[in-house]
């Protein structure tokens, strides 16, 4: 016999499915953006460019806290995941140029 739910239960799901599908567009998003980062890793080792561009990594870090903060993001938050994609964006570069060499 199935449990029918409460109101609270209901309301609850629907914002769970909804949190479901950002997540899923999140990822989706992500794995665009990394699929970008492989396409410079490229050019850079065909070019023999340093992966970590400074200059470029602080215009980013400022232009996302800029943002988060428009969209009421906390500042913190926002430079933890700049700096998870970051070091994501490090690691896969340096796999291709490893990759590359051989």
């Amino acid at each position: 016999m199935e449990k029918k739910l409460s109101e609270y239960e209901r309301k609850l799901e629907k914002l769970r499915l909804e949190i479901n599908k950002h997540d899923r567009e999140l990822l989706g998003v992500l794995k665009k953006r990394f699929m970008i980062v492989k396409k410079i890793a490229k050019l850079k080792a065909q070019y023999k460019i340093s992966i970590l561009q400074k200059k470029r990594w602080k215009s980013i870090i400022e232009d996302r806290v800029r943002l988060g903060k428009k969209l009421r993001l906390d500042e913190k938050f926002t430079k933890k995941i700049m700096h998870l994609i970051h070091n994501e964006s490090i690691r896969t570069q340096l796999h291709i140029k490893n990759k590359t060499r051989k």
